[in-house]
């Protein structure tokens, strides 16, 4: 059995393909080297179906984080624990697995907005230019992390206006000492970060969430689209949350630094097992 999986910051998703090219789609938590440890990845594998995991012969998994080597063999390493011996196990990164489902054999641009943010130029087999995210607290232009993060310092300012500082201590029982708890000493920071997008996504038509979606975007596509000399020339594709549900202030601002947008997919499951059944 051929088994695929695509993961974020946020959860994997495991697509079981069976000889008759039947999928069974199963849900996790999210895996990332670069916050967890060996023992919480391994938890998380627990969850997956034992009967299908016994099946597996041949396994692709594509994971945030999973760009560097030394973390790559660190997924690695639990896949090998979890999955028959004899199962042919193969990590790469995550925006390797989002060119591929989006372009197929294609040329173009390939961008991840979720959780986190990862962008690549791509020839149609392999990426040939990288624009790394670093991290919600480095980088990760146009992510959820850091739109929320940026709510976050706008309500400890207090920039925000009235009503949405009201919202917002209703809605998550926001407090100063919390908030900076959750950032600061609390596991999975980005995913706390992020979950305030769904705040933003609902207060979208309000003109301080306007700024901020804005300006969120145009620095994702100054720091990580503008770097590649193609940029007016191939179309940009676009795979996550942040991308799905904000895909027309995301249109809006790339038609200013004319940028074609072409597909833009939640989630890149179904492509992934497209490509590879037809590799």
């Amino acid at each position: 059995m051929l088994l695929i999986a695509d993961s974020g910051g946020t959860k994997t998703i495991w697509a079981f393909v069976n000889s008759g090219s039947d999928t069974e789609i199963v849900e996790t938590k999210g895996i990332h080297p670069y916050f967890q440890e060996a023992y919480q990845m391994s938890q998380i594998m627990e969850a997956l179906p034992l009967d299908l995991v016994e099946e597996v012969s041949q396994l692709q998994f594509y994971g945030a984080g999973c760009g560097a080597k030394e973390e790559a063999q660190k997924v690695g390493s639990v896949l090998n624990k979890r999955f028959p011996k004899n199962a042919k196990i193969e990590v790469q990164t995550d925006v390797l697995g989002a060119a591929r489902a989006l372009c197929q054999y294609s040329e173009g641009m390939a961008a991840i907005l979720g959780t986190g943010s990862n962008t690549c130029l791509y020839d149609g087999e392999k990426i040939v230019k990288n624009s790394r995210g670093f991290g919600f607290i480095l980088g990760d232009e146009g992510s959820g992390a850091v739109m929320g993060k940026r709510l976050v310092m706008d309500y400890l300012y207090r920039d925000l206006p009235a009503h949405l500082l009201q919202q917002l201590e209703e809605k998550y029982g926001f407090e100063d000492d919390i908030l900076l708890k959750n950032v600061y000493q609390e596991p999975a920071a980005n995913r706390y970060l992020a979950q305030f997008s769904f705040f933003i996504h609902q207060y979208r038509s309000e003109p301080y969430i306007q700024r901020l979606l804005q300006s969120h975007f145009e620095a994702f596509f100054r720091k990580r689209i503008l770097v590649f000399d193609v940029h007016q020339k191939l179309p940009l594709h676009l795979l996550g949350s942040i991308a799905y549900y904000f895909q027309e202030e995301i249109r809006r601002v790339a038609a200013g630094f004319g940028v074609e947008i072409g597909k833009v997919l939640q989630n890149p499951i179904q492509e992934l097992v497209e490509y590879h059944l037809t590799k």
